[in-house]
């Protein structure tokens, strides 16, 4: 079963902050953001006696499904809109009692999210809420990703092996978004050499200034496949093998994020580049 990437207590603490939102504000806070919407759930929520703000509120969040990180992404999104504003509120004093915001910064510290004023951060996460959105919109590495925050803790050996094919299922999906094939056969560091090949973003075709950096990509992809090789669970290993511990899942986890984000933006910005005349 898959484990929810936020606490429970973070949403509940969400939706009990609404009673400051008018209904018009709330629909057009999750509209904007694309939320759907469960009547069902706000009736539950109404029987609660939670009232008809954070009703409406409980049945655009009860839609989210806190393993999925895309999910957790539109979660964070909607919290960064209004924390700023709640906040300035709580200032001015406008407001009466905040005893409800505190419990949502609160319960935001306990799951290890931090609250700089503008963004939620991880403190301990593997992947960057900035990464999660990044990421999010293609099932393979939206898979992998769900797969690495859930057992960089639980279970490192899979994390690592799922930070592998990460950086696999962005490469196919960048290979396959340009018409190109993709060879099942190939492995990990050949088939990043053909992908870096096709968005012009080989260490070999670049002046020395950027050369070093990428060719330091390519070597944190071989160092992916031989970590899973030592590592990941999808190889037996003898008894005396290194058993992997949540640091180098973490090492892994952030490897593979760089990887895989850098190659879907380098992606996205060639796309934009064909389609913008401006750019």
């Amino acid at each position: 079963m898959a484990r929810e990437l936020v606490a429970r207590p973070v949403v509940e603490a969400f939706v009990n902050c609404f009673a400051w939102e008018t209904l018009g504000q709330i629909d057009a806070l999750f509209g904007d953001l694309g939320y759907k919407f469960d009547r069902a759930a706000e009736q539950v929520a109404q029987q609660a006696s939670r009232g008809q703000r954070r009703s409406r509120a409980a049945g655009y969040l009860a839609t989210l499904d806190l393993c999925d990180p895309a999910a957790v992404v539109l979660l964070f999104q909607a919290i960064q809109t209004l924390l700023p504003e709640w906040e300035e509120r709580e200032r001015q004093g406008n407001q009466g009692e905040w005893d409800t915001l505190k419990r949502l910064r609160r319960n935001l510290a306990r799951s290890g999210i931090r609250w700089n004023g503008a963004v939620l951060t991880r403190e301990a996460g593997p992947i960057p809420i900035q990464a999660l959105d990044r990421l999010a919109g293609i099932e393979d590495v939206e898979r992998e990703v769900s797969r690495i925050q859930a057992g960089v803790d639980a279970d490192p050996a899979d994390a690592i092996t799922a930070a592998r094919s990460l950086v696999e299922a962005a490469c196919k999906s960048v290979l396959e978004s340009l018409g190109q094939e993709v060879d099942e056969h190939d492995d990990l560091p050949v088939l990043y050499k053909k992908t870096a090949v096709a968005l012009s973003i080989d260490a070999a075709q670049h002046e020395v200034v950027y050369r070093q950096i990428l060719q330091g990509l390519m070597s944190s992809v071989q160092g992916l496949a031989e970590l899973r090789n030592k590592m990941g669970d999808a190889h037996g290993h003898s008894r005396l093998a290194i058993r992997p511990q949540p640091r180098h899942a973490r090492m892994a986890a952030g490897a593979a994020t760089t990887v895989a984000t850098f190659l879907i933006e380098t992606l996205a910005e060639r796309e934009s580049a064909k389609t913008d005349p401006i750019a």
